[in-house]
């Protein structure tokens, strides 16, 4: 696996786009009540990407037909946005990708709509402890085992589960490069 390493310059214009992709994504979390449209938060989305001067990475990507991805529950991820409604107490995976200046960035985050459960809301509370666990192990010295490790350990540690089928990835000008990151591995590793 060759890992394309990235200029300062790609860099910078990788974090553009990457505050491009956040901005939208606060947005989209500001949008996502019960009552709206999957499909309306991809327009939204298209239409807030396209304002940046930016193109959505996903739409006609592999043939997808959209400009992002919703899900919703148990859906983990890649989900099509359609006519469903969101309702009261749903969890909602967006995932989305902007293209700026010749450069892939990609970004996804899981939202409450409404008001939610004690165990969605545990779950939540969980997945962003360990996003921290992980970006704190990401360090010059680190191997990717230690991040991936310090996520599988918060999460099974309060006993949930890592999904094993889907990775992360790196990102540049392909929309998905290496390296492949799981949320699981062993410390000292990769």
């Amino acid at each position: 696996m060759k890992i394309d390493l990235k200029s300062s310059a790609e860099i910078e214009k990788m974090s553009r786009g990457g505050k491009i992709a956040a901005e939208v994504l606060e947005r989209l979390k500001t949008a996502l009540k019960p009552g709206v449209r999957t499909n309306f938060l991809d327009r939204l989305a298209e239409e807030l990407i396209l304002t940046a001067q930016a193109k959505p990475s996903f739409k006609g990507y592999q043939k997808y037909p959209a400009s992002i991805c919703v899900s919703v529950n148990d859906g983990v991820v890649h989900g099509l946005p359609g006519n469903r409604i969101l309702e009261e107490g749903d969890l909602v995976s967006l995932d989305l990708g902007v293209f700026y200046q010749g450069y892939h960035t990609d970004t996804a985050a899981t939202f409450a709509c409404g008001r939610i459960s004690t165990k969605a809301r545990l779950l939540l509370e969980v997945t962003r402890r360990a996003l921290e666990d992980g970006v704190k192990e990401s360090r010059a010295g680190k191997f990717l085992g230690d991040v991936q490790f310090a996520i599988q350990k918060t999460v099974e540690s309060a006993g949930f589960k890592v999904v094993r089928d889907l990775t992360g990835h790196g990102i540049g000008k392909n929309l998905q490069e290496a390296p492949p990151i799981p949320n699981f591995g062993q410390p000292g590793r990769g």
